[in-house]
């Protein structure tokens, strides 16, 4: 063997001197990869050399990269798109010799990932599970080419109230991860994915928190017919409970039942109406079962002076049992439908009136409350401004709805100019109708006048319309006007104005006599030498207005009972008024029961088959027959209706007599 090796290297001394070419190491470079706008950097003495030595290097066909300090091949990368993602290269190498060999190779482009983003849970959300699985998103385009050998993975940090430095998972290769412990409760967690693709340099993205949520029990909820158990105004199957928190549940039994047993975690607490858990840290169950009990019907009516109420509002309550609310019909009726038996407070409220308070025992039968309502009174006042500009004064009662008069009238020497409310004008008539809604003060303004004064007047009531000049006012008015201007003053031979509530429309009509000067024409003329006072004289006629009680009751030939007699009628003349004693229809006997003038019962006398009703006019009159209905026919299962053609037409529930 020794003399083998003597051989060989005295052979390769020999090829030396004798000028042989020298022998260079075979020459390969793998495929390279850089990321895009990257530098790719090698020493190509790794791969290859030469026995004799001094090997040079260049890059062949001008292809890319250049050769740096004799043995470095650097490579600056374009974007991808530049190169369609890869370049070949060829290099040389030269020996001291001479001699060459040459290797070609490629460069791939490498695009990174996108910076992971997207997450879930969201960035500082809150009330997240204790079980989790984390995603993002991050895109490599690499990866989606399929033509491209390129993987991407992840790394996962993650930790509890700070992001700790070493990660909690590697390689992970899809975008989610299911973190393979229980978190804690009410706690604070942050992460952040790094990718890294087949260059291995990472792309992080931000840091990230979420929140957990508090620890939470369940309260299953189950009851039976009859009712149910609600939570916070709603049915729930179950209720979750945050630890260490209290609930309240309502046991609501449906109408015509009550509790019968509540039963919590299986144990009964009796018949009560709510149950409240806690501090609870624990699961729980409720359970409510309802029987079916008797029930009764509370029915109100509502009136007040003038009849029926409609539209008040009646609140009925039972500390344990409940409260609902009806409101009044046309006929001032509200009907409680399943009102169990106790003792329940009532409240009837409407706008204008007083409250009205009161209690219903309800026991074995059904309950019928009348409530009479009283309107408000309010505090209504007038002054004048100066006081000496003249005198002011109110008619009609201070009562809600009632309309009530402001009349102003001035001094000889003094003008009205207008009321006025909180210092803002509303009305230059010197007799203002308002309806009476709240307390009011009114303020009538005054002021002096020069030249001279028409001051007119009527009698014997004052806002009847005159004429001056052609310009219409209402008595008592006073007017200024130059010396020696000539003046016409004309009058309606009759008219009406609305002086009463209770008769529909204008009532008391006032037929025109003389002025108090002596004259009777309607209309005169004057010259304003000096101050003028001048009134017109009017007689009075009332209107006399008949009605039945109830309407349109139709006598024994099916004609709607009218009572004779509507009509204007002078002051001080008589008036008599008659309607039958009873109308007959079979089932039903409608019998005269009252007069009634102005609301108030009235006295009368009985004539024959006839009811009178005599007085002598003084003022406008609503005069209203009332009847009772008697029904003579009911069916037997329900003796407090009747379901004759009468009865049906009327639709009311009556008494009857049998």
């Amino acid at each position: 063997m020794k003399k083998i090796a003597l051989l060989l290297l005295i052979t390769a001394l020999m090829l030396f001197l004798s000028g042989c070419p020298g022998i260079i190491k075979p020459f390969w470079i793998p495929k390279q990869i850089v990321n895009e706008k990257g530098v790719l950097e090698l020493d190509l003495r790794e791969y290859t050399d030469s026995i004799v030595g001094g090997v040079s290097y260049e890059v062949a066909e001008e292809g890319p990269g250049e050769i740096v300090n004799n043995f470095f091949y650097v490579y600056l990368a374009p974007l991808w798109e530049d190169v369609d993602g890869k370049e070949t290269v060829r290099i040389i190498a030269t020996n001291a010799n001479g001699n060459e060999v040459d290797t070609t190779f490629q460069i791939e482009i490498n695009r990174l990932p996108d910076k992971p983003s997207n997450p879930f849970p969201g960035d500082l959300d809150i009330n997240q599970s204790t079980r989790i699985v984390l995603q993002w998103e991050s895109f490599d385009p690499d990866v989606a080419d399929e033509y491209i050998d390129d993987r991407l993975e992840f790394e996962l940090f993650f930790g509890k109230d700070v992001l700790p430095d070493s990660p909690l998972a590697s390689g992970i290769g899809e975008t989610e991860y299911e973190v393979p412990f229980k978190l804690d409760y009410s706690a604070q967690y942050f992460w952040k994915i790094v990718a890294r693709d087949r260059s291995l340099t990472p792309v992080e993205g931000d840091t990230w928190s979420f929140s957990t949520a508090d620890e939470t029990f369940n309260i299953s909820v189950t009851y039976t017919h009859g009712g149910v158990i609600q939570f916070q105004g709603q049915v729930q199957d179950f209720v979750e409970v945050v630890k260490g928190e209290d609930v309240l549940f309502s046991i609501v039994p449906d109408s015509g039942f009550s509790v019968d047993d509540v039963l919590i975690d299986d144990e009964p607490v009796g018949p009560v109406r709510s149950y409240e858990f806690r501090n609870v840290t624990a699961d729980h169950t409720i359970y409510a079962s309802f029987t079916e009990i008797a029930a009764f019907v509370v029915e109100f009516t509502v009136f007040d002076n003038d009849g029926p109420v409609r539209g008040a509002n009646i609140e009925l309550g039972n500390i344990e049992l409940g409260e609902a609310t009806e409101i009044t019909d046309d006929e001032g009726n509200a009907v409680f439908e399943y009102v169990l038996p106790g003792e329940w407070t009532y409240s009837v409220t409407k706008t204008g009136y007083d409250i009205k308070e009161g209690t219903v025992i309800v026991d074995s039968e059904d309950v019928h409350e009348q409530v009479f309502l009283d309107k408000k009174t309010y505090l209504i006042t007038v002054s004048a401004s100066p006081t000496e500009g003249g005198e002011v004064a109110l008619a009609g009662e201070p009562v809600h709805g009632n309309v009530m008069t402001a009349a102003a009238t001035p001094n000889e020497t003094y003008e009205f100019l207008a009321w006025f409310k909180d210092g803002i004008e509303i009305s230059t008539e010197q007799f203002y109708e308002f309806e009476v809604e709240s307390d009011l003060q009114l303020l009538a303004l005054f002021q002096e006048m020069s030249g001279y004064s028409l001051f007119l007047t009527s009698e014997p009531a004052t806002g009847l319309r005159i004429w001056v000049n052609g310009e219409v006012y209402t008595t008592p008015k006073n007017l200024d006007f130059e010396p020696d201007s000539i003046v016409t003053v004309s009058v309606e031979a009759s008219q009406t104005l609305d002086l009463n509530r209770y008769v529909s429309g204008d009532d008391t009509l006032f037929v025109f006599e003389e002025w108090d000067n002596g004259s009777t024409s309607l209309l005169i003329e004057m010259v304003m030498e000096s101050d003028i006072a001048l009134s017109g004289v009017f007689s009075s006629h009332y209107m006399v207005e008949t009605a039945t009680s109830p309407m349109n009751i139709r006598d024994e030939e099916g004609e709607v009972l009218i009572v004779e007699g509507s009509g204007w009628y002078a002051e001080g003349e008589k008036v008599r008024l008659e309607t039958l004693r009873e109308i007959n229809h079979g089932d039903v006997i409608y019998k005269f029961s009252h007069w009634n003038m102005n609301a108030q019962e009235a006295d009368w006398s009985i004539e024959g088959k006839l009811s009178v009703l005599e007085f002598e006019v003084e003022t406008p009159v609503k005069a209203v027959a009332y009847y009772e209905r008697i029904c003579l026919r009911a069916p037997e299962d329900d003796p407090g209706s009747c379901s004759c053609e009468a009865c049906q037409l009327y639709g009311v529930r009556h008494e009857l007599e049998r």
